[in-house]
């Protein structure tokens, strides 16, 4: 079961998690991270670091095939909404060297990648969403009634160009490429969920997103909600052609405890090993579908559990050679 976790960088949290999990199972395996920087710090905890093409060089595809057929690579998990598409797209190529990517279908990754057809198809879901409005548009209407407004990439990732405005100081209109979000008061949880291949929803563990940093989540607490979590089950089953992890984030509006949908993730998310400690194995839904095995349903996970992230370090000598891992 040799697994090739992409786009490495600092994720050497997912990694571990990933070794983790797969060795409590008894599995043979390797694990490879691959990035396209000799200094992505979290490939040198892997088995092997291994150097791919830059994801817009026209030979990120090939150049990943040809490393999972050298080192007969049977999972290959992205970690980057960049790639996505491209992965997805491609997805006979890798499935012609024996290597299944855990990405969902096209159509998934096209509503999921740009945030004015996510909210369209939410809507169309009777899903509630936060009023926005589109690029070269008037912010009046969402100026009247909220706190502010939350601008955002349209096709953003990781928290990249995002801003927040009161209603006070915002642009007269929407900037070439943005949408503007009315803004949530409220706490911010992002739900784990994993869609089998049925395209059944078997789990959705909700976190608490206590403290974030670069986009990312440094500590969360895993906190049960049967709303959040029947609400995050019927948007993933309605998704056409979702598999594997996927990530949906909600606010929880202060005062009325109302919940807002305001992104999907249709990848594993660096929060997600949170899940896993609390009993969603994740690599083990995935192992045991790769290797056509059943799939239950998550009956229970731990409420309650606390994830606290901190930095670590990777030294190289002079030769690249990794001399202390801490």
């Amino acid at each position: 079961m040799n697994v090739l976790i992409t786009s490495a960088g600092r994720r050497g949290q997912l990694i571990r998690a990933f070794r983790d999990s797969l060795a409590v199972n008894g599995s043979q395996f390797r694990i490879f991270g691959a990035d396209c920087s000799r200094m992505a710090a979290a490939t040198y905890l892997s088995d092997m670091p291994l150097i791919v093409p830059r994801i817009d060089s026209g030979s990120y595809v090939s150049g990943l095939v040809e490393l999972c057929s050298r080192y007969k690579v049977k999972l290959l998990i992205p970690t980057l909404d960049t790639e996505l598409n491209l992965l997805s797209q491609a997805r006979n190529l890798f499935e012609a060297v024996g290597t299944t990517v855990c990405v969902s279908s096209p159509e998934v990754i096209r509503i999921t990648s740009d945030k004015v057809l996510t909210r369209n198809w939410l809507i169309e879901q009777s899903v509630r969403v936060p009023n926005q409005v589109k690029e070269g548009e008037s912010l009046d209407s969402l100026t009247l009634n909220a706190s502010g407004v939350v601008l955002k990439p349209v096709a953003g990732s990781r928290s990249v160009g995002v801003s927040f405005h009161s209603k006070f100081n915002v642009p007269k209109v929407v900037p070439e490429g943005y949408v503007a979000q009315q803004l949530i008061l409220g706490e911010e949880f992002t739900v784990s969920a994993y869609v089998n291949r049925a395209g059944n929803c078997v789990a959705a563990v909700p976190r608490l997103r206590l403290e974030v940093r670069d986009g990312e989540v440094s500590k969360a607490m895993t906190v049960s909600d049967f709303e959040m979590e029947n609400s995050v089950a019927k948007v993933v089953e309605a998704l056409p052609g979702a598999w594997g992890p996927l990530n949906v984030q909600f606010i929880k509006q202060e005062g009325t405890g109302e919940l807002f949908l305001i992104e999907i993730n249709a990848r594993i998310g660096g929060g997600d090993p949170l899940a896993w400690v609390a009993g969603c194995d994740i690599p083990d839904y995935l192992l045991r579908e790769v290797y056509g095995g059943d799939l239950p349903a998550l009956d229970a996970w731990l409420d309650g559990a606390t994830m606290l992230r901190f930095d670590q370090a990777v030294y190289l000598g002079a030769d690249g050679e990794p001399i202390y891992v801490g």
